[in-house]
């Protein structure tokens, strides 16, 4: 290599850092602040009322209908820092085991494969958890980013659009926490570490090359500590479409190097692979044996239970009206939708909309040149069996092999929008290399891209049939529709930069106000009720909360006991000795628990809240010898201890005891 092309190599290496730097930065910074985007702010007009002016938020305004973000997985974090980060918190309703469901930090050795809770350990706890935050789209930016530069190499304006429109895109926001953003980012990294196996990529240790042992070694113990990492995150129905994706892709890429390399070399290919996974099996193992009762215990539930999912009858329409997603936005239209602003979220590019022009360009590719381009056919089935899933009745042996029974079909969406950028991304690398513009083939990409205009035209009037609350007004379902189009003509017809910058900029519309921009965690922790809960009782007392939600989780945010609050697996020991086995059902799930003055020992309210009976004739009432109520309650097996007053609302402490 000449010098004026280190020169230049090393110009393009150091362009393509601005973009990771600039983004760390904006890390840097919203985490020095306290800021992350946490819904907590809820509190503040619970409290204070509407009209009251919150210091704390930035920007945007708290989503209530985030629920699984402000009221579980914050505050049962904040509970872990009460306790000292144990992995046993004995202060849930007997004692509950964080490594398993809840994304919470504990101190325990399958916590090394939880990367995102390590700045609990060193920083403050409100700064780490801004650190967290930012944390998981910080990956998710990266990861996909340095993913595209790897298939499109010196393309950095198309790369840092292609990274924002997965990263911000409606379904990353309004599902953001760890179970969502963390598969995403761990399959574009297990997809970098295996093609560079695949490659076999030196290393460079200290400035210097590694040797190939070396290099091998770091790459076989990278992969598996990633593919660990995937397998603890415990969710299922968002790592089993990612996991798909990822697999295709290796799949093709593996068959595609074994096009210029010797068969004989397929060992050494695999090898790494077999050690990696091997690797991860053995310590997945363990964990997984070591929890075993546990586990039988969450798939043994009422719900969610041993989920059974069968494929087929899903609305098409729902998918090719992703251009609707930014009507998830506006607080008068978004409820409106299938369900909540969450379970109706979508990205905004679908592998519906690149399902025929895959097929076209391998087909084409296959026709001119007599090759078969290995990653995009794999793309290609991988879609295709996706599709199968949503639309079709398959056999139960094909959803029970592929593990696709275990997916609802709304949370397939997770993998129809990994693969849809997957698939454009290197879409677009073969047009670079095959593909010649014609004046007839812009005109048959217009064609395409005219029919599924119609077809979006056709699932948007039809929404607006269904959901008029939603959606009213058809020009802005043609406006919309149109601007979705236009990004993919643009990307179609290789204007890579433009077409990505508009469907960044329309996934960017979509999601920015979904979450705040908030600074520090509230009023809820070390505020005047928790500090009155801490004066009135001692660690050894529990606490039921009657008949608020908003409350369930004060106990053990003062670091308390509670039979109340989430449940999110059951104790069925405890409740089955005030209930009976008759209402093993309604306790035995993942639960909100609420206590409440009914008649009836237990209702279930809805599927994942239930109430208990605390009345003063119940035998529930003398378990507890604390009871937290926003409203007086009957004064015959208790007495009121600390009345809590605030603006909007005021709290009563009652202790219990026996007549």
């Amino acid at each position: 290599m000449h010098l004026n092309d280190k020169k230049i190599s090393y110009l393009k290496s150091h362009k393509a850092l601005l973009f990771p730097v600039v983004l760390f930065c904006f890390f840097l910074i919203l985490t020095s602040y306290r800021v992350s985007g946490t819904s907590i702010g809820v509190y503040h007009s619970y409290l204070y009322g509407r009209d009251s002016k919150d210091s704390a938020l930035v920007f945007g305004r708290p989503q209530t209908i985030r629920s699984d973000e402000w009221l579980v997985n914050t505050q049962l974090e904040m509970a872990q820092e009460k306790n000292g980060f144990n992995q046993i918190n004995p202060n849930i309703n007997g004692g509950r085991d964080m490594s398993i469901i809840t994304d919470t930090p504990y101190r325990g050795w399958s916590a090394v494969f939880k990367p995102q809770n390590f700045a609990f350990f060193v920083l403050p706890f409100e700064f780490a958890f801004a650190f967290k935050w930012w944390l998981l789209i910080f990956s998710l930016l990266v990861s996909s980013y340095y993913f595209s530069l790897k298939i499109f190499p010196n393309k950095i304006l198309p790369a840092a659009f292609a990274s924002l429109i997965i990263s911000f895109s409606p379904f990353v926001s309004w599902w953001y926490q760890t179970g969502t953003i963390a598969p995403l980012f761990y399959g574009f990294l297990i997809l970098l570490v295996s093609m560079s196996i695949v490659d076999n990529t030196p290393l460079t240790v200290f400035h210097r090359q590694a040797s190939s042992m070396l290099s091998c070694a770091i790459k076989i113990l990278t992969l598996a500590y990633l593919l660990i990492s995937f397998a603890l995150l415990l969710y299922p129905p968002f790592q089993i479409p990612v996991a798909f994706v990822v697999a295709f892709y290796m799949l093709g890429y593996i068959a595609e190097k074994l096009q210029t390399q010797p068969k004989k070399q397929l060992l050494g290919i695999l090898a790494p692979f077999v050690v990696a996974t091997g690797l991860t099996v053995m310590i997945s193992g363990i964990f997984f044996m070591t929890h075993h009762q546990v586990i039988s215990a969450i798939t043994g539930t009422a719900y969610p239970g041993k989920r059974v999912v069968a494929s087929g009858g899903y609305d098409i329409k729902n998918i090719l009206v992703t251009y609707l997603q930014p009507q998830l936005e506006r607080k008068s239209r978004g409820v409106h939708y299938l369900e909540n602003q969450s379970e109706s979220s979508n990205f905004i590019l679908s592998s519906l909309a690149v399902i025929v022009p895959s097929i076209t360009l391998g087909a084409w590719i296959f026709i001119k040149h007599r090759k078969i381009e290995w990653v995009l056919f794999s793309l290609i089935i991988c879609n295709l069996l996706f599709l199968a899933h949503l639309f079709v009745r398959l056999p139960a042996i094909v959803t029970k092999l592929s593990l696709l029974y275990l997916v609802p079909q709304q949370r397939l969406m997770i993998g129809m929008g990994f693969l849809a950028i997957v698939t454009m991304i290197y879409m677009a690398r073969l047009a670079e290399k095959y593909v010649k513009l014609s004046r007839k083939l812009v005109l048959v990409i217009l064609a395409y891209v005219a029919i599924y205009f119609i077809l979006g035209l056709w699932a948007g009037l039809e929404t607006r049939n269904a959901f008029p609350l939603f959606i009213s007004s058809l020009r802005l379902i043609i406006i919309l529709n149109a601007f979705l189009c236009l990004g993919l003509v643009l990307v179609f017809t290789k204007k890579y930069t433009f077409g990505l910058v508009l469907l960044a900029l329309f996934s960017l519309g979509s999601s920015l106000y979904v979450n705040p921009l908030y600074k520090g965690l509230g009023d809820v922790r070390d505020g005047r009720i928790t500090g009155a809960m801490q004066n009135v009782s001692t660690s050894k007392d529990s606490w039921g909360v009657v008949d608020n939600l908003y409350a369930e989780n004060l106990p053990l945010l003062s670091n308390r006991q509670s039979i109340s609050g989430i449940e999110f697996y059951p104790n069925t020991k405890f409740w089955s000795n005030f209930s009976g086995n008759e209402d093993h059902a309604i306790y035995n799930r993942y639960a909100h628990v609420l206590l409440t003055e009914s008649p009836k020992n237990i209702k279930l309210v809805q599927p994942d809240l239930f109430a208990a009976s605390i009345s003063c004739d119940k035998k529930l009432a003398f378990s507890v010898d604390y009871i937290l109520s926003s409203r007086p309650l009957d004064a015959s097996c208790r007495k009121l201890v600390k009345t809590v007053i605030y603006p909007a609302t005021t709290f009563y402490l009652y202790e219990e005891y026996s007549r």
